[in-house]
């Protein structure tokens, strides 16, 4: 099978590296400074706690400074980092790799400044040197601690050569995981950055009325409605936001997880401060997401590709974060346009 690097041994990294283990291709697993005391831990024990799995004794561990060593000989590097630390990352591993290899990411976000998604940004970095590099992401409902656990689970591979997201289909193949291909790169992309946005007004739903369900399913399909509308107006394909990127990825990340959380806070009456705090300031990905989500609207808007009122859900949601409009009110107004 392939020989695959995954860089970043957060929890989604880690779980990647894991399947792919299984599935009896070549697994390097590489740390960024941050995972020190994380890769200590998987060379001294075999196991990631986090994932309640054992990890393959096949994978092998890299430290922060062992990156040359970790990609040298891969076929498919898998960048599993931060969207803020894609741009970095790819400069750092540009020096290293040549146009035998694949690059996927499953990093999750636009960069606010340029409006780029995680997979321009690495294409954009790859141009910089020259380098004609195929770059995959993988998106869909993949939960890292049920990937690693070899529950039934289906992703899509977008890329722009699709020969690179079939080699990507075959890496991943297993008995309890499937996968689609496609050429929407920049749908699955837009999906996958604003998908935490839209959990969160699931999460005031279940603050407003708990164990109600008309509320939130309507949410789940006005907000996938409202992607549609994004990645047409970004030129990608509206049935992107209908499958497993858009439908299939939002109702995972709705189900729990600190989006929810947050939503939930905020439908209960508390502020937007009162809720942070509550939360102890935990990262919230949905949290900046939005305020780029609406910047990225606005810019659509005035080009002419879309109108505000298209994703009238977002820009109540903008509101209640950024303005500090309550999200009761915020909600009444929106069912009642």
């Amino acid at each position: 099978m392939g020989k695959v690097t995954v860089l970043g041994a957060g929890v989604m990294g880690t779980a990647l590296a894991i399947h792919l283990a299984k599935q009896k291709n070549e697994v390097k697993l590489w740390g960024t400074r941050w995972d020190t005391s994380t890769i200590e831990n998987y060379r001294a024990t075999g196991r990631c706690e986090k994932l309640n799995s054992d990890i393959p004794q096949s994978v092998e561990f890299f430290m922060a400074d062992e990156l040359e060593k970790a990609l040298q000989d891969s076929s498919i590097i898998i960048l599993a980092v931060t969207s803020d630390g894609i741009r970095d990352i790819t400069n750092s591993i540009s020096g290293y790799i040549d146009e035998n290899v694949i690059i996927a990411n499953i990093a999750k976000g636009i960069e606010e400044e340029s409006l780029m998604t995680m997979s321009e940004i690495i294409e954009d970095c790859l141009a910089g040197q020259q380098k004609n590099i195929p770059v995959v992401k993988i998106g869909g409902p993949l939960r890292a601690i049920e990937v690693a656990n070899e529950v039934f689970s289906e992703a899509i591979f977008a890329s722009k050569n699709i020969e690179a997201a079939r080699v990507l289909q075959k890496a991943f193949k297993a008995p309890y995981f499937k996968s689609n291909v496609t050429q929407d790169i920049i749908g699955v992309e837009i999906c996958a950055a604003l998908k935490n946005s839209y959990a969160i007004t699931i999460g005031i739903c279940e603050g407003m009325y708990e164990n109600m369900d008309n509320p939130k399913a309507a949410l789940i399909a006005r907000g996938c409605m409202e992607l549609a509308a994004l990645v047409k107006a970004k030129g990608g394909d509206v049935e992107t936001a209908l499958g497993l990127a858009g439908v299939g990825d939002l109702y995972v990340t709705s189900q729990g997880g600190r989006n929810r959380t947050l939503g939930k806070l905020l439908g209960q009456g508390k502020t937007m401060k009162e809720a942070v705090e509550e939360m102890k300031n935990q990262t919230v990905e949905g949290y900046p997401a939005a305020k780029v989500g609406y910047k990225l609207a606005a810019t659509l808007e005035q080009q002419g590709k879309l109108n505000l009122s298209d994703v009238s859900l977002l820009v109540e949601l903008y509101r209640i974060l950024y303005e500090g409009k309550p999200a009761v009110e915020a909600l009444k107004d929106y069912w009642s346009n």
